[in-house]
């Protein structure tokens, strides 16, 4: 069957990566998810994937079936010849980034779902036909959540070009949203438990920028953190983002519970005396 791809960001980028079938194009646009436009133009030359910008794209093109992957803009016309892949096993999750949402909240399982879209009814809504999801393990960073998404993708899309279409029975008076995201959102704070400000950590970094604090009057990126043992700590919400220690550029942050090894691309810790905020 002859389909098309409309895929953007990281998740675009590795369903292209690992499809089983080969679409007759694709179409795509920059989302701001670090090269991962240029990343999907390279990767269709290679494959000889005729490829478009999505100014350029045309939705009338004579195809069965298109599917869509991490695209933010509503489709309006030809509505039935598309199939959206959303991040979440519907109807819980809709809405914006619900893979980082589910990250962040430590859900037990990651979700995928494709389903045919109905106007006029919020977000990520429509003839569900098809679902999956899997356990994890926290903590994951989201590159690997994104790896397990996009497996899920790449089994929705098999079944749907391979097999007979059938509606899944989903009942969205059970939805629950998931709300957009901005850099204010990924922003620590340290009076926060260790475990949740280490899942933030995780959920904010490649492809996006990193989770993000104030040290000496300027905005740096923690890329990295490692959950540490508990101490009996005097006054501990008082000190909330204080350094305990400093060693070989880790710097062991006092949280509003326990406390947090952390590490930032963006400069080496050296001294003690010192407290994000």
């Amino acid at each position: 069957m002859k389909f098309g791809l409309l895929a953007t960001g990281y998740k675009g980028l590795k369903v292209l990566e690992k499809l089983n079938h080969t679409p007759v194009f694709v179409a795509s646009y920059d989302n701001k998810e670090k090269y991962m436009f240029e990343k999907i133009k390279q990767l269709c030359q290679v494959k000889k994937i005729p490829f478009y910008h999505r100014d350029d794209f045309k939705h009338d093109i004579d195809i069965e079936k298109i599917f869509t992957v991490g695209w933010q803009f509503l489709v309006k016309e030809n509505l039935e010849k598309y199939i959206v892949l959303h991040d979440s096993y519907l109807p819980e999750r809709r809405g914006f980034c619900p893979t980082v949402s589910a990250l962040c909240d430590g859900c037990e399982h990651l979700g995928a779902s494709a389903f045919r879209p109905i106007e006029g009814n919020g977000p990520d809504y429509g003839v569900v036909v098809g679902r999956e999801k899997v356990n994890i393990v926290h903590p994951m960073k989201i590159d690997v959540a994104f790896d397990i998404v996009s497996d899920l993708y790449v089994s929705l899309i098999d079944k749907l070009l391979t097999e007979k279409e059938n509606a899944v029975e989903v009942d969205y008076k059970q939805s629950t949203f998931s709300i957009w995201q901005d850099k204010n959102d990924f922003r620590i704070n340290w009076s926060d438990t260790a475990e949740n400000i280490h899942r933030k950590i995780c959920a904010s970094g490649y492809p996006y920028d990193g989770a993000t604090t104030m040290y000496d009057g300027k905005l740096i990126h923690i890329k990295k953190s490692t959950v540490c043992e508990p101490l009996n700590i005097l006054n501990q919400q008082s000190n909330c983002g204080k350094f305990w220690t400093v060693k070989n550029g880790v710097a062991t942050v006092i949280c509003g519970s326990s406390l947090l090894d952390v590490v930032s691309d963006d400069i080496e810790f050296t001294l003690l005396r010192k407290r994000f905020l």
